[in-house]
């Protein structure tokens, strides 16, 4: 069968994992997260006490060595990484590192490497105009911003977590705000992106979608 690379972009809490772990599932293709490379970054800070400034935070990528693992597991200057980059404390020092223009040149280096063979399907903010600019397929994932927190609410209620909606909503739109409006690869959909809004509609219909469009490229 042809391997086909497809780039999914969108705001945070959309739903853009979940559904590209789906996908490449059906088709046989290889997923990888993109943040997880910001994410790690932004554990190696904290591990280290480093400062949340930029001029501390470019002077520590010499020391950083990130290896994307299966199962989205991360290797860290040799330390496997899995459960500990899901902390809320590094998503939100992620974002901030995040925003830093040579942390994303950084970045990029280590997600483009990844995204150099067929067979892929990425997810991130800046997928398809960055990162998979000639992928096969691309996907801009958008949701209302109050679904958006709704759903994570109910995720982590599903797994045992009591967090607060308004305060939800409230670390939703901030994360929106820098991501929308950083200066280096400000969030956007391509034009050659197709929308898929899936605030009215269910994760499996988003799955089927993406996964229709894609066989059409096969």
């Amino acid at each position: 069968m042809k391997k086909i690379n497809i780039a999914i972009d969108g705001p945070s809490g959309s739903g853009k994992s979940t559904a590209a772990k789906a996908v490449a599932k059906e088709l046989g293709l290889k997923y990888i997260n993109t943040g997880l490379v910001y994410r790690s970054i932004a554990f190696y800070v904290i591990d280290n006490s480093i400062p949340l400034k930029e001029k501390d935070i470019v002077n520590s990528l010499k020391d950083i060595k990130i290896k994307l693992l299966r199962f989205e597991k991360v290797d860290l200057n040799g330390q496997k990484l899995f459960d500990e980059l899901r902390e809320d404390k590094v998503s939100k020092v992620a974002a901030i590192v995040a925003s830093m223009t040579p942390v994303r040149e950084f970045a990029l280096k280590i997600q483009r490497y990844y995204a150099s063979t067929k067979g892929i399907v990425m997810d991130g903010r800046d997928t398809t105009f960055k990162i998979m600019p000639k992928a096969d397929l691309k996907i801009f994932l958008d949701t209302d911003v109050k679904e958006r927190a709704k759903r994570r609410v109910n995720q982590n209620k599903s797994l045992g977590y009591d967090i607060n909606y308004d305060e939800v909503l409230k670390e939703i739109k901030a994360r929106d705000k820098l991501d929308r409006n950083r200066k280096k690869d400000p969030l956007h959909k391509t034009k050659d992106a197709i929308l898929i809004d899936s605030t009215n509609i269910s994760l499996e219909e988003v799955i089927e979608k993406i996964i229709k469009l894609a066989k059409e490229r096969l």
